[in-house]
């Protein structure tokens, strides 16, 4: 189980829950709503809701912003974390033929301009990593921490743009063109840190993706210091339990990038992948985290720094905001283990 007082400041320190903020004692603001440039009322969330399995992606809200949230103490405790999003198409149009069909205008996948996305003559399940984010409680001179980002303002899919403000000082997104760029780049300790990628978005795929795409997977990487990482795991965004329900069918094209075989929802049109099928050559866990426990495999990961943690492990959890912490963001929640 998470430490409940940690959750508790997570929580009242990303959305300003509790009745004095931390930010409320020089006048900054009050509230976390107060930093949203709208509350998004009209946006009505979650459009996905079968079998404890909730997310915000619904085919025909394109339009609508999706906000994300990473979160990590553990730089507390001498572990820094690095987090790598592989972004994809969120939703099935019905066919596997090589035109996008989208509820305002087809794309012609086929064409040469979207080589990553559309590869061995398949429009889904090829996905393109984002830049890795580094996720710090404290940097050198003095710079903002990373220990919570909230993505948000930058629309349905964040590959352009993100709102820079307390819980994203650095203006962090998920940059599909620039991924060879470690997260932030404004901090000293990370200018010019470069990671090596198998292919960047060309512009015509960041576009489509800002539109129609979603974080489908994220690789996380424990280290002892920003730029040096000794374990890496890999987890869902977000992770059905089960596919009993009827709404649920399998798409036609059958498995992902990483073995996964996909399915998606006939209201909302949402692609999620089956994790049991997933990813037999590098360490996949799965991370139960969307009933708001842990599950059987939360423990995953030795701490590199150890400190006072009993035992020396951290959970991984990947859920949407229900119950907590928040009913708006798709969390990426990494924690020490109980």
């Amino acid at each position: 189980m998470f430490k409940k007082t940690t959750l508790l400041i997570a929580a009242c320190f990303a959305l300003g829950a509790c009745s004095e903020d931390i930010y409320q004692e020089n006048g900054t603001y009050n509230s976390y709503d107060e930093y949203s440039e709208s509350n998004h009322s009209d946006n009505i969330k979650p459009f996905t809701d079968v079998d404890k399995y909730l997310s915000p992606w619904q085919f025909d809200w394109f339009g609508k912003e999706v906000k994300y949230y990473l979160y990590s103490p553990l730089s507390n405790y001498n572990t820094i974390i690095r987090v790598t999003p592989y972004i994809g198409l969120a939703y099935y149009d019905g066919v596997d033929d090589g035109d996008y069909h989208t509820p305002g205008i087809t794309y012609n996948l086929n064409n040469g301009n979207y080589p990553t996305l559309y590869n061995n003559n398949q429009e889904y399940g090829n996905y393109i990593a984002a830049n890795p984010i580094v996720l710090n409680g404290v940097w050198s001179m003095g710079a903002a921490s990373t220990q919570q980002v909230a993505i948000q303002e930058g629309g349905h899919c964040p590959v352009f743009t993100a709102d820079v403000f307390p819980f994203n000082p650095h203006g962090i997104y998920y940059d599909v063109i620039n991924n060879h760029l470690v997260q932030p780049q404004s901090v000293s300790d990370l200018a010019g840190v470069t990671v090596p990628v198998a292919a960047s978005a060309t512009i015509h795929e960041a576009m489509l993706l800002n539109y129609f795409g979603k974080v489908m997977y994220y690789k996380v990487e424990f280290g002892d210091s920003p730029t040096n990482y000794l374990h890496t795991f890999y987890v869902l965004s977000l992770e059905p339990e089960s596919f009993a329900d009827p709404s649920w069918d399998p798409t036609s094209i059958g498995i992902d990038d990483f073995g996964g075989e996909m399915y998606y929802n006939t209201s909302s049109q949402e692609i999620v992948v089956d994790p049991d099928g997933v990813f037999s050559n590098i360490d996949f866990k799965k991370t139960n985290g969307y009933t708001g426990t842990i599950g059987g495999n939360a423990n995953i990961a030795p701490l590199i720094g150890g400190g006072s943690l009993e035992p020396n492990q951290a959970i991984i959890r990947a859920f949407y905001g229900q119950p907590v912490p928040s009913p708006d963001f798709v969390w990426l929640y990494i924690e020490e283990g109980d």
